[in-house]
């Protein structure tokens, strides 16, 4: 018998962002996310299967969107993907740090200054 946890298809990350449009510049442009639906208070971008999302709410600058501390989400890509936005990140100016080597994780600050774990997927 499966257990429970096999049965899970899609995991959703809510992040709260003050505006839309400059979380997208690293969701969608820095990570590759792609955007399946948005307005103005909301979007949705999921990677390439559809299983993972990451919902950006607008707060419309209206107060702190940010949490200070643990990373609010860890993202997981492709060996290649990971490099590609590890380039990104750099020729983007966007602050990041290395949390281990091995398996790599970083972390990485959103514009928003979300930290977001990036590593490799095993």
């Amino acid at each position: 018998m499966p257990t429970l946890g096999s049965a899970l298809r899609q995991v959703t990350v809510m992040v709260t962002v003050r505006e839309l449009e400059l979380a997208l510049v690293f969701y969608r442009d820095i990570l590759g996310l792609s955007v399946v639906d948005s307005d103005h208070n909301a979007a949705t971008l999921t990677g390439d299967d559809g299983t993972a999302a990451v919902v950006l709410q607008a707060t419309h600058g209206r107060g702190p969107s940010h949490t200070h501390g643990d990373p609010i989400a860890r993202l997981l890509f492709s060996p290649e993907a990971f490099e590609e936005i590890r380039t990104r990140l750099l020729k983007a100016a966007f602050a990041f740090r290395i949390l281990r080597e091995d398996p790599l994780e970083v972390v990485a600050r959103d514009l928003d200054g979300n930290d977001v774990l990036l590593g490799i997927a095993s």
